[in-house]
């Protein structure tokens, strides 16, 4: 999202970077999950303030390390306060009010479980390693002078290192939704082969097995979505081929209760596969097929624009 201004607000002093952009100071890489974290955290209000901004969408979030379908947060989790402990409301096109960015500029300084960019007409704020981006279509002197006061480093930059690539963003028209004639097509692989598979993209990954009694799936707003053949039956081919050394590879598997479900195993420290795997009825390692899928789409929202980016 590119803007007339963008404001970069860091603890770093900008002499202490060289012209290879390899960073020679004293602060530390880390948050302080102090007054340093809490200056960072108040420009975000004196910059949204100054520019009339009440509430942002947010847009292309990630979460880290989290999977809430099969851990909720505690109920104490800032993430979880903000969207709830199974994350329900954490999705792309989700609004937050300033108080909102505040926690999730925190949680993104820190390294606490997600990352996303946050817009809205006339501004974003983007979070880079310790350093907080500000967009604005007009300046913003009185921030500008009060994150000085406040001790850290701000000033105008020629872009965010986290602005989206001009190729992440296609014309909708160009992108297939997921409408009445997508799930008629899954319907017609439905009868065709008995059951499929669903992936879901969005902030974490979710699988859906589809079967012709349960040819539906509860996707997530703004979700990517593709339709794969059923995985195969049993789990003696996954246990017998684990990732190779120094490999990380994609596990989905159907549990013991029906639920489709999805882990990174890396092949230098593997978990214990039988026990993962001990009641599961189908599994498969990912990506050790370069066939595309059957079907992919992505699901619009209710006025049938497609937003999701790319990079989604």
């Amino acid at each position: 999202m590119q803007l007339p201004y963008t404001y970069r607000v860091t603890q770093y002093d900008p002499r202490d970077w060289d012209a290879a952009g390899r960073y020679s100071g004293d602060a530390a890489w880390t948050s302080d999950q102090g007054p340093v974290e809490a200056a960072h955290v108040e420009a975000v209000a004196w910059f949204l303030d100054e520019l009339g901004v009440t509430h942002l969408e947010v847009r292309d979030p990630m979460s880290e390390g989290l999977d809430p379908d099969e851990t909720p947060l505690p109920a104490d989790h800032p993430l979880a306060r903000l969207f709830g402990p199974r994350l329900e409301g954490y999705h792309d096109g989700a609004l937050v009010d300033v108080a909102g960015a505040q926690v999730l500029v925190r949680v993104m300084l820190r390294r606490a479980g997600a990352w996303c960019r946050l817009e809205a007409a006339g501004a974003f704020v983007h979070v880079w390693y310790e350093s907080v981006y500000l967009g604005a279509g007009t300046p913003c002197p009185r921030s500008l002078t009060r994150a000085l006061a406040a001790g850290l480093d701000c000033e105008e930059v020629a872009q965010s290192p986290n602005d989206p690539a001009p190729t992440d963003v296609s014309p909708w028209e160009d992108r297939r939704a997921v409408d009445p004639a997508f799930w008629a097509e899954v319907d017609a692989l439905l009868e065709a082969y008995g059951a499929v598979m669903v992936e879901e993209w969005g902030p974490w990954p979710r699988w859906h097995r589809l079967t012709a009694e349960q040819p539906r799936a509860a996707l997530r707003p703004r979700a990517h979505v593709f339709v794969w053949p059923d995985l195969p039956d049993g789990v003696g081919a996954v246990l017998a081929s684990p990732p190779a050394p120094e490999r990380v590879e994609s596990l989905v598997w159907v549990a013991a209760d029906g639920r489709a479900r999805q882990r990174w195993v890396e092949g230098d420290s593997p978990p214990d596969l039988r026990t993962l795997l001990a009641g599961a009825t189908r599994a498969a390692w990912r990506g050790r097929t370069n066939d595309p899928p059957l079907l992919e789409a992505w699901l619009p929202d209710a006025d049938g624009v497609i937003r999701t980016r790319l990079d989604s």
